[in-house]
């Protein structure tokens, strides 16, 4: 009987980024489920005429499945890191314009409630938080930037993983003051 170390050990792959090989199966699940949604999507945002779904929603979809393809790629040719950094940028970049979505959603939702029950105007909330979006993307692909460069020169990646961090976590203070508005 083999013990949970040396099962781990086993599937446990040196030569990749992720120092694993990643499953084929949940990789082609997520992007049919993401390809799906996006389909939907691009044809809710056409039939209803929701322009703003196409650059928002439809985008998220669009980079969640290059992202999910790219780790499904990287699950035939585990050593390659081209993959592992177009899943990671992909799969980091993706919701950002899935947040802008909500944000112009929520807008359209004080429009038509009235906006004596809002804090801010409907277009303050696009402004808002779309501009706080835009900001922690932009510290985020300056940290992801800084990292692959380090580790393409063999040099330690965490100051730009950091970095990155530090964006996501601005990024997710902002959400949170958006879902306590």
């Amino acid at each position: 009987m083999e013990t949970a170390y040396q099962l781990i050990a086993r599937h446990e792959f040196r030569g990749s980024p992720y120092h694993y090989v990643p499953t084929e199966g949940v990789a082609i699940t997520f992007i049919v489920l993401f390809g799906i949604s996006t389909i939907i999507h691009l044809g809710q945002g056409i039939y209803y005429r929701m322009w703003w779904l196409l650059p928002t929603v439809c985008l998220c979809g669009f980079l969640e499945v290059l992202g999910w393809s790219a780790r499904l790629w990287s699950s035939f040719n585990p050593t390659l890191s081209s993959p592992f950094e177009m899943q990671i940028t992909c799969t980091i970049l993706g919701p950002t314009p899935f947040l802008a979505a909500n944000f112009v959603a929520f807008g359209i939702i004080i429009q038509r409630l009235g906006t004596q029950y809002s804090r801010l105007s409907p277009k303050w909330y696009t402004i808002l938080f779309c501009t706080c979006d835009v900001i922690s993307l932009v510290v985020q692909a300056v940290g992801g930037g800084k990292a692959a460069v380090a580790s393409g020169n063999g040099l330690d990646p965490t100051p730009g993983g950091n970095i990155m961090l530090g964006g996501i976590a601005f990024q997710l203070r902002q959400l949170m003051k958006f879902f306590c508005q």
